[in-house]
């Protein structure tokens, strides 16, 4: 019996609409020194961890929750 495991770009496709169905938006950026600079004084992002997409993402939601004064 063959044992086919999905690939990749199947798997990347699946969890996309999942997102969309949960009206979450997924995006790809690019940061320019000064928006990493932002998001450094603002107490968000450590610029040790500025090469972790996970760190930015998390710098991301802090920014947006510390405009929101929350």
């Amino acid at each position: 019996m063959l044992n086919r495991q999905p690939s990749p770009v199947a798997v990347r496709q699946r969890r996309f609409k999942a997102r969309q169905r949960q009206g979450e938006v997924v995006v790809t950026i690019t940061l320019s020194p000064a928006e990493t600079d932002v998001l450094y004084r603002i107490g968000c992002l450590d610029l040790d961890r500025l090469e972790d997409r996970a760190a930015i993402v998390e710098a991301l939601h802090l920014a947006i929750a510390h405009s929101w004064g929350r």
